[in-house]
């Protein structure tokens, strides 16, 4: 929105390049800061976006380190974590989402993940019981939900179970 008020620039004017000149800077400022948990809590956001996820790591260390009960951070750690492990939720991973869960129940990355996990177990039950968490939670418009949506409808059939009506879409208009 800055960027259409200055000029009629596209409101997707911040490119790669720019979102790493950002994220060095908060790094450069959180030297001078080391306590700042929001501003590490940012830098590992924006280290994942770019792909860095060994610097991620680090950083999600450090706010995790100021802030023990973030229920996202741990969710968001947790996801990083499981880059490092080749993808694999199993071990470390599964602990933040695990501890996540237990701050806060209702989170959707926490629950999501859990359902991969499940998912990737062959627990395809477990994998429905998250997963329909996050429908039952999440706003229809949020990404998880609707990320989840296939592979929701996908553990149900391999779980043997039938599929949920209150999971598909309502139908469109009727008449002329």
């Amino acid at each position: 929105q800055a960027g259409q008020s200055a000029g009629g620039a596209t409101p997707h004017a911040t490119n790669f390049d720019q979102i790493a000149a950002m994220t060095d800077k908060l790094a450069a400022k959180l030297q001078d800061k080391p306590d700042d948990a929001e501003g590490w809590s940012m830098l590992a956001r924006s280290y994942s976006v770019l792909g860095r996820n060994p610097e991620a790591l680090k950083a999600y260390e450090k706010a995790l380190a100021l802030r023990t009960d973030d229920a996202m951070l741990l969710a968001d750690y947790a996801d990083a974590l499981a880059i490092k492990n080749n993808r694999s939720l199993a071990g470390e991973p599964m602990k933040m989402v695990e501890r996540a869960l237990k701050i806060d129940g209702k989170n959707l990355k926490a629950l999501s993940l859990a359902g991969t996990n499940a998912f990737e177990k062959k627990d395809y039950a477990g994998a429905v019981k998250y997963w329909s968490a996050v429908v039952k939670i999440g706003p229809a418009s949020n990404p998880l939900v609707e990320q989840v949506l296939p592979s929701l409808a996908e553990a149900r059939e391999l779980a043997g179970l039938p599929p949920d009506p209150s999971l598909s879409k309502p139908p469109g208009p009727v008449g002329p």
